[in-house]
């Protein structure tokens, strides 16, 4: 007998839940856009992606978790997240060569190292070298991030990510942010010469 109060269950498409790009139960993202959206927001993007990512499995698994508290200190969730994949992937089947937690480990290093050359550079400490490494380490990021995306789109079924690969309109809205953002840090690298 079916419970009257339980919520209705339907099947896991490529827009479960109504997210955008969740598929299995993850949030997929296809190379393209990713690499656009992490590179033209200077990195703000993963904060994005942590939020996407953890609303997808709260949503698809029922779990208790605040996905925004989840995004802002991603750095401690990732194993966590990196965990529920691989045991997804074991599940059905779809395990890879290469190990989940070193994924989550590499990430967790990168993002550290990362957040204190950020630090360095927000308190003017090295200047400019330190800012030219902070603008650097966003390329170190990118493609240590895309492992992680890449293993959870292999997982949810779409290797691709084409269940999200058009840009919506508020992704050119943090594009046009992004944009600006990048102005005015290589505008900042160049200080105006001082008169005598």
């Amino acid at each position: 007998m079916n419970n009257p109060y339980a919520a209705p269950q339907t099947e896991l498409t490529a827009q479960s839940g109504g997210e955008q790009g969740a598929a299995g139960g993850f949030y997929v993202v296809s190379r393209r856009k990713f690499w656009i959206l992490l590179i033209a927001t200077l990195g703000l993007y993963v904060v994005a992606w942590g939020y996407k990512s953890w609303n997808a499995v709260r949503v698809s698994r029922g779990l208790k978790v605040w996905p925004v508290a989840r995004a802002i200190f991603i750095v401690f969730f990732i194993h966590a997240l990196m965990k529920i994949v691989a045991e997804t992937a074991l599940a059905a089947g779809r395990d890879r060569p290469i190990s989940y937690k070193r994924l989550a480990n590499i990430t967790v290093v990168v993002l550290i190292v990362n957040y204190i050359v950020d630090r360095l550079s927000a308190k003017n400490i090295g200047y400019p070298i330190v800012d030219i490494i902070s603008i650097g380490m966003l390329f170190v990021v990118a493609p240590v991030m895309w492992n992680m995306q890449s293993a959870i789109n292999y997982v949810a079924g779409d290797e691709s990510g084409s269940a999200n690969d058009a840009l919506s309109i508020a992704n050119v809205v943090w594009i046009v942010i992004g944009v600006a953002l990048w102005s005015l840090t290589i505008y900042g690298l160049f200080p105006a010469p001082v008169e005598a």
